[in-house]
C-alpha cells in the first residue's frame, strides 16, 4: 500500500499524478528562466540605486573606460586621452590605468608628500612660491625633476625645497655639519697651495660615520 502524496510545501495544493514525489506542483514550481530574468532584474535595481545615490551625492556618474573612438577617460582630467598617455595595467593588452602618466606621477608625489613629510601639495606649493620655484642654495630652476624637501634628519623639521645636486651632494655629503661647511669655505678663501697654511680647525669633525662599539 502506497503512501498518501503529500500536499504541495508552497500552496498546500494537490500535486500532479506525475510528480507525486516532486515538493512543489506545477503551478508553484519554479522555471529557471524565470530565476536568471529575476537576478537580472535585481542587478538592474541596485544599478539604479546606485545611480541615484551618486546623483543625490554630486558624484560623477560612471562613464566607459574607452569610448568608441578608442581613447581612454582619466578619472582626474575628467576627459578622454589619447592611449599612449596611459600605463597598461599588468600584462592584459586592453585594460589602462584609471589615471594618466601625468596624473599618476601627481597622485604619487602628494602621497610620498603626505607619508614622509607629513605636508600636503598646497604647503609644497608655498615653498615653491617663497623660493621663487628655484632651488634654496644654487637658485637653479628644474628642467625634468621635482625640488626634492630638505628636513633634518635628527628632528624632522622641513627646511626649503633643494635641487638633487644640492640635496645629495652637497648637504649629504657634509652631513649637514655646519662645521665642516665652514672648513669647505675657508678653503675656498685661502687655499693651502698659495697661503702656506692649514685651513683654521674650529672644532675637530670627522666626515666618517662613528662605528658601533658594541
Amino acid at each position: 500500500m502506497s503512501k498518501p502524496a503529500k500536499p504541495c510545501s508552497r500552496c498546500g495544493g494537490i500535486k500532479d499524478e506525475k510528480r507525486q514525489g516532486a515538493r512543489y506542483c506545477s503551478s508553484c514550481r519554479i522555471d529557471p528562466t524565470f530565476i536568471e530574468l529575476q537576478k537580472e532584474r535585481d542587478m538592474l535595481a541596485e544599478r539604479q540605486k546606485a545611480t541615484k545615490y551618486r546623483r543625490q551625492k554630486g558624484i560623477q556618474p560612471r562613464v566607459k573606460k574607452i569610448n568608441d573612438d578608442g581613447l581612454v577617460w582619466c578619472k582626474s582630467c575628467n576627459d578622454y586621452l589619447s592611449p599612449n598617455k596611459f600605463k597598461k595595467r599588468g600584462d592584459r593588452d586592453s585594460q589602462y590605468e584609471s589615471l594618466c602618466k601625468i596624473c599618476h606621477k601627481q597622485y604619487h608625489h602628494e602621497n610620498r608628500l603626505k607619508k614622509v613629510f607629513g605636508i600636503d601639495s598646497a604647503e609644497y606649493h608655498r615653498m615653491l612660491e617663497i623660493q621663487d620655484y628655484r632651488c634654496a642654495i644654487c637658485r637653479n630652476k628644474p628642467q625634468s625633476r621635482r625640488l626634492a624637501v630638505d628636513h633634518c634628519h635628527k628632528t624632522g623639521v622641513i627646511r626649503g625645497l633643494l635641487c638633487t645636486h644640492c640635496n645629495h651632494k652637497l648637504l649629504g655629503a657634509a652631513h649637514d655639519s655646519v662645521e665642516l661647511l665652514e672648513r669647505a669655505i675657508c678653503y675656498l678663501e685661502s687655499p693651502p697651495a698659495q697661503s702656506g697654511v692649514p685651513v683654521p680647525i674650529h672644532e675637530e669633525y670627522s666626515h666618517k660615520k662613528p662605528r658601533n662599539t658594541r
